[in-house]
C-alpha cells in the first residue's frame, strides 16, 4: 500500500489480487480517510480505474487512480493518481497476494500437463487393448 497527500488528505492506494479473476487479475483499491473506494469489476479487465471523492471545506473533489498499462497478471501495475484532472502521483505497485497468482499459474500448468499426458495415455491404451 502506498500513500500520497493532497491538501492535507491522505490517499492510500493498494493493488490487490482478486479471487473473482482466479488471482490472475487485480484491482486498485483507494482509501481516503475512513472511506474506501473499489473499482467496478467489468469481467477480466486488468487495466482499470478506481474513482474516489474527497470532501474538503464543503467542496467535493473528484479523483481517479488509473492503470497506465495492463498489469502483468498481478505482478505489478503502473498507475497515476489524479484529482480534478491534475496528476498528483505516478507510481508502480506489486499486488498484495501476488503469491496466490503464482500458485494459480502453477496449478493451471500442472492440470494442463496432466490432461495432456493423460489423454495420450488413454489414446495409446485404447489402441493397445484393441490390437492385443
Amino acid at each position: 500500500m502506498k500513500s500520497y497527500e493532497w491538501n492535507g488528505h491522505e490517499i492510500q492506494v493498494e493493488f490487490k489480487a482478486m479471487a473473482a479473476t482466479g488471482w490472475l487479475g487485480g484491482a486498485l483499491i483507494v482509501s481516503v480517510g475512513n472511506r474506501r473506494f473499489c473499482p467496478q469489476l467489468d469481467g477480466f479487465s486488468r487495466k482499470g480505474s478506481t474513482e474516489f471523492f474527497i470532501h474538503d471545506n464543503g467542496n467535493v473533489f473528484h479523483g481517479v487512480v488509473q492503470a497506465i498499462e495492463s498489469a502483468k497478471f498481478v505482478f505489478g501495475v503502473r498507475y497515476t493518481v489524479t484529482i480534478e484532472g491534475q496528476e498528483i502521483a505516478r507510481d508502480f505497485q506489486v499486488a498484495k497476494g501476488w503469491h496466490l497468482s503464482c500458485l494459480s499459474l502453477i496449478i493451471i500448468f500442472v492440470v494442463l500437463l496432466l490432461a495432456t499426458f493423460g489423454g495420450f495415455g488413454l489414446f495409446y491404451a485404447f489402441f493397445l487393448f484393441e490390437e492385443g
